[in-house]
């Protein structure tokens, strides 16, 4: 404080000394050269000292500009990161939400073909397994060549037989792939005949016939007739008109 005190009153002094004499005021300051006294370490060591307070002052407010512009920066970063790593955040969950759902929607579309494909394999299994049952002893057929439409003649049958249970599963799955109903070729396991069939499912459900009479062709189409059994004890005969049952007595 008295330091501050004495230099503003040189400084004061000084002032006072250039503005009502300014002539006498450089002679002062010559003569302060030469030698020094009191006076003249007051004046001079005044203005020495502000003008070190300024450059003390000028340097400190570099400083303090320094350090804002370094604050606003680093505050600038925070911010761009934060944004960054949020959107990052955003990007990365809305990723695995979709691809998880589109996961979960292939594993459960996945996992509905494999139980469709499960009971179709235990649908068949049961009905071939009723197919043994049902056909122990009929004149066979070939099974591929009847599905294709290569092998539908009556007399090509010579000796009875039983279906293997493969052979079964070949018939059920043939005559799913041409289109023929679920009832009409669970019928045909059973051993059953009905009015509409047509000649394959026939022969596939009971077998070739013990005796065939020749197709008749007339204007109004082809008539035919199955016998099943010796007609001399209660033989099945089955009419066909162009393809299909039309009738059939016991």
């Amino acid at each position: 404080m008295a330091k501050k005190h004495v230099s503003d009153k040189a400084g004061l002094l000084s002032g006072m000394l250039t503005c009502l004499c300014p002539k006498g005021y450089r002679v002062l300051r010559k003569k302060c050269r030469q030698r020094e006294t009191f006076l003249c370490v007051i004046s001079i060591g005044g203005n020495m000292l502000d003008e070190e307070r300024r450059k003390e002052i000028v340097q400190e407010e570099k400083w303090r500009r320094k350090i804002r512009n370094a604050e606003k920066n680093r505050q600038a970063c925070g911010c761009l990161i934060f944004f960054i790593i949020v959107i990052g955040a955003i990007i990365y969950f809305a990723s695995n939400g979709s691809s998880s759902s589109t996961t979960n929607q292939s594993n459960s579309a996945t996992s509905n073909s494999d139980v469709k494909v499960t009971l179709a394999k235990k649908t068949v299994t049961a009905m071939a397994t009723t197919c043994v049952e049902n056909h122990k002893s009929i004149f066979k057929p070939k099974i591929q060549g009847l599905l294709d439409g290569t092998d539908n003649n009556p007399q090509s049958a010579t000796k009875k037989g039983a279906y293997t249970i493969d052979e079964c599963k070949q018939i059920i799955m043939g005559l799913d792939k041409k289109g023929y109903s679920d009832d009409e070729i669970k019928n045909v396991t059973e051993g059953k005949y009905w009015i509409g069939m047509d000649a394959k499912l026939l022969i596939f459900s009971i077998g070739f016939p013990n005796d065939y009479s020749s197709t008749t062709t007339t204007v109004f189409g082809s008539s035919s007739q199955f016998v099943y059994g010796n007609p001399l004890n209660n033989a099945t005969y089955i009419y066909m008109d162009n393809g299909k049952v039309t009738s059939y007595q016991n």
